[in-house]
């Protein structure tokens, strides 16, 4: 009775001394594995799992409810979901079960059923704002669809960057999806001084895929051929996204990415290869510490490089370690703080004369970021930070704000606008800002 009514701490006083005492009351036995599971000692919770399997057998309905409880704190989530999946059939308008099913789906990435499911939810008179929220984003993750989005970058140098992108998303598998797609982009900066002005034009073709039939490991891939001044640069790359419990890891590398930054680049068809390992852990669901290292290896055709014909200009390394705090849950509101260092080991000297990337950094960034969900289908997010280079000497601001509306429920639409004060990159010293404008429409 004392844990129904949520008194838990005076709960496990009484029921965990009593498991030795009453150990042939399964009754008991089964609370005790409750309460274990609670305080997430798993070890503990199996022992007393094992013991009522012995007795009942598996097929009985609280070993299995115990069961699918144990495999979504070990992240097993595809066996909780099959447990889960037997036990509705025999209790169709459990909402509980109902709720952790689509959970279970959702952290294994099987978007298309996680969302019949919380459809399945919300038809049954579950009404939460966060029901719906969740329905939401398994709507987007799960559907088939259409999408158009449009930036423009407008940068220091009266640098302009214009990006559109339109196309189709559908899923071949509950866990595997594909994504066909066209990008046009066009990128402009004006003449200063004895340097003449770049106006470039790219073209290209997307094509992604998404695959989670792993427990806890998400696999992405994707190729792009682009176009630009009659010649075809293939861009490729993956990622392995492995999360588990309060863990979260990536690791992608990136393939023959065509240079826009700096847009002198294009000039000289520079092209770079990127890596990314990244971790992080959170802990008491409040406090995040994470690293992400990457490093960019820089390349271009020799004829390109008027001072030695070399064709690498050496590699980039950047490592950024952070921690984010969470300070309230509704509105969502957190602080971050970064550390951030990179180096560029040049392949010779006066590198940065062929192509003009940014040199060695030692930046330090603090700030903080708001989220509210207005009533089921409005949702404003903002974040501003303040940065230190120690390195280059100088401060910057960086700053978003962000509108998601859901017009009806295969339609959303959202905007964006990120504006970053006084930075100083590749293209100078300045300000810039960027107009980010979606439309998704699934069915």
């Amino acid at each position: 009775m004392l844990w129904k009514l949520g008194k838990k701490p005076q709960a496990e006083e009484i029921i965990i001394p009593m498991l030795d005492d009453y150990s042939g009351n399964l009754d008991l036995l089964q609370l005790g594995a409750v309460v274990y599971l609670d305080k997430a000692e798993l070890k503990k919770a199996k022992a007393l799992l094992r013991r009522i399997e012995d007795a009942l057998g598996p097929q009985d309905r609280r070993v299995k409810e115990l069961k699918y409880a144990v495999f979504l704190q070990e992240g097993r989530w595809n066996e909780a979901s099959g447990i889960l999946q037997e036990l509705i059939k025999q209790a169709p308008k459990d909402m509980a079960l109902r709720r952790d099913y689509a959970f279970s789906l959702s952290a294994a990435g099987r978007w298309p059923q996680a969302k019949e499911q919380l459809g399945t939810l919300i038809s049954q008179g579950e009404r939460s704002k966060n029901t719906f929220w969740d329905y939401h984003n398994a709507v987007s993750r799960g559907s088939d669809g259409f999408f158009s989005q449009f930036e423009y970058l407008h940068g220091p140098q009266s640098l302009r960057h214009y990006t559109t992108t339109q196309g189709v998303r559908f899923w071949l598998k509950p866990e595997l999806a594909a994504t066909f797609g066209a990008v046009q982009e066009t990128l402009r900066i004006r003449a200063l001084g004895d340097t003449p002005g770049i106006s470039k034009q790219i073209y290209g073709n997307i094509l992604k895929f998404d695959y989670a039939g792993i427990d806890s490991l998400q696999v992405l891939g994707q190729w792009k051929p682009v176009y630009m001044s009659g010649k075809t640069f293939n861009e490729e790359g993956f990622s392995l996204i492995y999360t588990k419990n309060n863990l979260r890891s990536v690791l992608g590398y990136d393939f023959n990415h065509l240079v826009r930054e700096p847009i002198q680049g294009l000039d000289k068809q520079g092209r770079l290869n990127h890596l990314e390992f990244s971790n992080d852990i959170t802990f008491f669901d409040r406090l995040t510490l994470g690293n992400i290292y990457e490093v960019d290896w820089y390349r271009l055709k020799g004829e390109e490089n008027q001072i030695n014909g070399k064709k690498s200009l050496g590699y980039k390394i950047f490592s950024d370690t952070y921690f984010n705090t969470l300070i309230l849950r509704d509105p969502y509101f957190s602080f971050n703080f970064h550390y951030k260092y990179t180096h560029w080991k040049k392949n010779f000297e006066g590198a940065e004369q062929v192509i003009d990337y940014i040199g060695d950094e030692k930046i330090y960034y603090g700030g903080i970021y708001l989220e509210k969900r207005i009533g089921k289908t409005w949702q404003v997010t903002g974040s501003f930070s303040r940065a230190y280079d120690a390195k280059r000497k100088f401060y910057y601001s960086l700053s978003n704000v962000a509108v998601e509306a859901w017009v009806k429920d295969g339609l959303k639409s959202s905007l964006a606008y990120e504006y970053d004060y006084d930075i100083n990159g590749t293209t100078g010293a300045g300000n810039s800002g960027m107009i980010t404008a979606r439309l998704d429409w699934f069915f």
